[in-house]
């Protein structure tokens, strides 16, 4: 897909729509990260624009990772975005895997990276396409993400604000676009995802 130009409105409604969603979540009343997760998660879960520009919509899914065979454990995220996009006469739908760590990368144990490592290996065998979201500690930090380089999926780009990378999911090339992926990771169970195969 070729990268296009996000329109300012769009863009600013973006902008708006994110901060109000971190902003409203005070990380002192969501201490756990699957709480902070699940309530940024459900705040992020609408539309974001619609108007002359287009319509653009989140979608959030929040994948199963308590109790036996949970999706989380097979598939290394525990959530997903789902990108809906209608501009220019163009629909497509994008979607990432998702795997959320307490902190900035630089405050994880050693422990914390070898477990990341792990579920970043699982959700690259299903996608070239995820990221690792870092939430806050206190209200004064904000959230932030981490996305794969699709190219060379082993490896992440640097940090950057989440507003930041929804753009980056909508005009370019981050997300994956298959549309069996998109329709699985829609539920929390992932129940269809499959494998992708890798030819050397």
């Amino acid at each position: 897909m070729s990268v296009i130009v996000v329109p300012t409105t769009i863009k600013d409604a973006m902008a708006r729509y994110i901060t109000s969603a971190i902003e409203r979540l005070d990380p002192t009343r969501y201490d756990q990260e699957p709480n902070y997760v699940a309530a940024l998660l459900g705040k992020l879960d609408g539309v974001v624009y619609e108007g002359v520009d287009g319509r653009f919509e989140l979608k959030c899914t929040s994948i199963n990772g308590i109790g036996p065979n949970a999706a989380e454990t097979t598939y290394g995220a525990d959530f997903a975005l789902i990108a809906s996009v209608h501009y220019q006469g163009q629909s497509y739908e994008k979607a990432v895997l998702g795997q959320a760590k307490r902190g900035l990368p630089h405050e994880m144990t050693p422990a914390e990276r070898r477990r990341l490592e792990g579920q970043k290996s699982a959700m690259r065998t299903y996608s070239d396409h995820y990221l690792v979201l870092h939430t806050p500690r206190t209200a004064s930090e904000t959230v932030t993400i981490q996305r794969s380089v699709p190219s060379n999926p082993e490896n992440l780009h640097q940090p950057e604000t989440l507003t930041d990378y929804i753009e980056t999911m909508v005009r370019c090339s981050h997300g994956d676009i298959r549309k069996s992926f998109t329709r699985s990771v829609a539920s929390s169970k992932l129940p269809t995802l499959k494998a992708i195969l890798r030819r050397k």
